[in-house]
């Protein structure tokens, strides 16, 4: 099977990994192959689908968890409940231009048209989570949505981190991998949560700016709400 790369996957077939490969139940048949030819490290900035993103958090620390490492998962459960708290949609810099189409799926388009933002939330039933670490499932999960394996991941994946419970943290470890083709520039980051089987990822295209830049500005809109 083909490595991870850098050089941009286009959008579609990002689009179709994540809703094909990743939405409950899984399907692994696919591969969508890239290669890990000149990968770039960068530092980190650091539920279930339902019919409307928007989740409102009354708990900036997520019901209680100041935090959520990689190794935090631990403390989660199988009743454990997760979802991404969009605040995209109140945002005048982005457009929904992507409803969310009952699989977990929906995005925008950025007000000046030069990125994209897809938001993904669904269940990881079929993503080997045998390690019971969060960190090696996120790094698991990736690996369907790139079509590579675990190990051509970790190779190029680095930790960042998405808000916990409200906007403005970064405290929800995450793994993501970055790519350039010198005309588009995307992010594609992830965090898997084995206790609850919950996954969640947001890819980013742009064209003529920084996507890691983007992310973070991102990080100030939406986050992830986790009820232990």
């Amino acid at each position: 099977m083909s490595t991870v790369s850098t050089a941009r996957r286009p959008v579609a077939l990002r689009a179709l990994a994540i809703a094909a490969a990743i939405a409950a139940p899984l399907a692994l048949s696919g591969c969508f192959p890239i290669d890990v030819t000149n990968a770039q490290r960068i530092d980190g900035g650091a539920t279930a689908e339902g019919d409307d993103p928007i989740v409102e958090s009354d708990d900036a620390d997520g019901a209680g968890l100041d935090e959520l490492s990689f190794e935090d998962g631990a403390l989660l459960t199988a009743a454990s409940t997760a979802e991404w708290a969009d605040g995209l949609m109140f945002d005048d810099g982005w457009t929904l231009t992507s409803p969310d189409d009952g699989n977990g799926n929906w995005g925008y388009t950025s007000a000046d048209g030069a990125c994209t933002a897809a938001y993904w939330q669904g269940f990881i039933g079929d993503v080997d989570t045998s390690s019971g670490d969060d960190r090696i499932a996120t790094d698991e999960m990736l690996a369907v949505v790139f079509g590579a394996t675990a190990a051509e991941v970790g190779e190029v994946a680095v930790d960042g981190g998405f808000a916990l419970g409200a906007p403005g943290n970064d405290e929800v470890d995450t793994r993501y991998v970055v790519g350039d083709d010198g005309t588009v520039q995307w992010v594609v980051a992830g965090r898997a949560l084995v206790q609850p089987g919950l996954g969640f990822t947001l890819t980013i295209d742009c064209t003529g700016q920084d996507p890691e830049a983007v992310l973070d500005e991102l990080n100030q809109l939406s986050a992830i709400a986790v009820v232990p």
